[in-house]
């Protein structure tokens, strides 16, 4: 393997530092989408619905659904039917998936 080139900032090598450690030690293997909607989902006040999700994250409807069903069956979100609305869905996050979070995210950047 060749040398890399060092990263432009601190931030970037410890941000390569902690995805790496997620590629070696977990065997959940997220994509960066499912990733996204777990981090959007720890750090909101409320359940997300999957519409507000693809909006915030520019991506389509079916993509977060698809990192949604990841992320249920890894037991690291909620989904519960929206009692003001039958037809959403809202996400919330789990203890595990605290869990995880934190684990990734660790210190402050």
């Amino acid at each position: 393997m060749t040398k890399q080139k060092p990263l432009p900032d601190d931030n970037a090598e410890l941000l390569k530092t902690r995805i790496i450690a997620l590629v070696h030690d977990d065997t959940r293997d997220l994509s960066l989408r499912a990733l996204a909607v777990l981090l959007v989902c720890q750090s909101a006040d409320e359940p997300q619905t999957i519409r507000g999700l693809a909006e915030f994250l520019s991506i389509p409807k079916p993509a977060v659904t698809r990192a949604a069903d990841r992320l249920d069956a890894a037991e690291l979100i909620r989904r519960r039917i929206d009692p003001a609305d039958g037809r959403s869905v809202l996400l919330s996050i789990s203890a595990a998936g605290k869990r995880y979070c934190k684990a990734f995210v660790g210190k402050p950047f």
